[in-house]
């Protein structure tokens, strides 16, 4: 395989994941502004659904490729799959920590200062349901990479996409 047909295998799929995580992140900021809209509160989150599918997809193709994501490969589907999430959504969080932390750091504080000022300007409630989401985001994901992994090469892909001829 080539160089360049690498980086396009590589390129088509972070665009697929990132789409599969903007979806489900547009789709629960979507409810969030038709919630604050039943009083009248405006609400633009379009662009943190888009950071967190980016960061999101970022963790799940680089935990892929790790022996972390293959270590319940051989085990029944759903092990893999509640493995998989688990773990996942762990390093998830450890990585917005840092995310966090990093910026916290950029405005002057030092070490302490800065996981002090995380620590208190997190909302405990926001931060749940980005845990949660995350959970179930990535749990879907894996249920459908579970699933297509155990299926011949593009079966999946032609079980949602082929027209059913007449039986």
């Amino acid at each position: 395989m080539s160089f360049v047909q690498k980086l396009k295998k590589e390129i088509i799929e972070i665009l697929l994941v990132t789409a599969y995580f903007l979806l489900c992140f547009g789709v629960l900021i979507l409810i969030k502004k038709l919630t604050l809209a039943q009083v009248e509160v405006e609400f633009y989150g379009f662009s943190a659904a888009l950071v967190g599918a980016l960061v999101m997809s970022k963790v799940v193709i680089l935990l892929d490729k790790t022996p972390l994501g293959k270590m319940y490969v051989r085990q029944a589907l759903y092990k893999n799959v509640l493995f998989k999430s688990i773990i996942y959504t762990l390093v998830l969080t450890f990585v917005l920590f840092i995310e966090n932390l990093i910026h916290t750091l950029l405005e002057g504080n030092n070490f302490m200062e800065a996981i002090k000022s995380i620590h208190e300007h997190r909302d405990p409630m926001q931060f749940r349901l980005i845990l949660i989401a995350s959970f179930f985001s990535l749990g879907s994901y894996n249920v459908i990479i579970a699933i297509r992994d155990s299926m011949e090469k593009g079966a999946l892909t032609k079980l949602f996409f082929k027209t059913k001829e007449n039986q």
